[in-house]
């Protein structure tokens, strides 16, 4: 073989040497290109999985806490015999404020004489205003003065009664709950005989304005 066709072949062969090495930089970048695009394809579908998986795992943990018994601590208040309970109200006392004759409020808080006044019809019935408040006494008795008589609390009995006209009157010259007939134990009743009132020691009866003890 000649120098010059030895040159050539070299030549030729380097050619296709260099053609063949460029190819397989372009197969090889392309292939580069292509795993690129599956990882990129795989990341992402690795991604979006994680994510759903994410999703649902967050969804499951909501649901377990809104469904599982709440961890508050109960109303101690609630439980029974709870030495932090709450103690009941105290039931209200029943009062009642009606101005006396010359225009002063007088205030009325016990609930034995209010009792009996409201069944008399207040300061519309027949004892009328209040003259003044309720009146304690050393025995545990108590009472309180109208224009028109006097409510009592009798502490044996544990109940107020009204005392009012000639009863009331002769009762009380005869030094009402100190007296010897101590304290009303009943309302005044109409009778055969006239209107009786019943006493801690006695009956008083008024026969058409007189008055006498029937009992004693």
């Amino acid at each position: 073989m000649s120098t010059s066709s030895a040159f050539w072949h070299r030549r030729r062969a380097s050619t296709v040497a260099v053609a063949a090495a460029a190819a397989l930089a372009v197969m090889t970048a392309a292939g580069c290109d292509d795993a690129k695009d599956a990882a990129s394809s795989a990341t992402s579908a690795a991604g979006s999985a994680a994510a759903a998986a994410t999703d649902k795992a967050s969804s499951a943990v909501a649901a377990a806490t809104s469904s599982a018994p709440s961890s508050t601590a109960p109303d101690s208040s609630a439980v029974l015999g709870s030495p932090t309970a709450s103690a009941p109200p105290a039931p209200a006392v029943p009062s009642t404020s009606i101005d006396s004759p010359d225009g002063k409020p007088v205030s009325i808080t016990d609930p034995a004489i209010i009792a009996e006044y409201a069944a008399r019809g207040y300061d519309k019935g027949y004892l009328g205003k209040p003259l003044g408040p309720v009146v304690g006494l050393v025995d545990g008795g108590k009472f309180e003065t109208f224009e028109g008589g006097s409510i009592y609390y009798n502490p044996a009995v544990k109940k107020a009664f009204s005392v009012h006209g000639a009863i009331g009157g002769f009762w009380g010259k005869s030094g009402h709950e100190a007296g010897t007939l101590g304290y009303p134990a009943g309302e005044e009743t109409p009778t055969d005989k006239g209107l009786e009132q019943k006493f801690d020691r006695g009956t008083l009866l008024d026969a058409d304005g007189t008055v006498t003890t029937i009992s004693n």
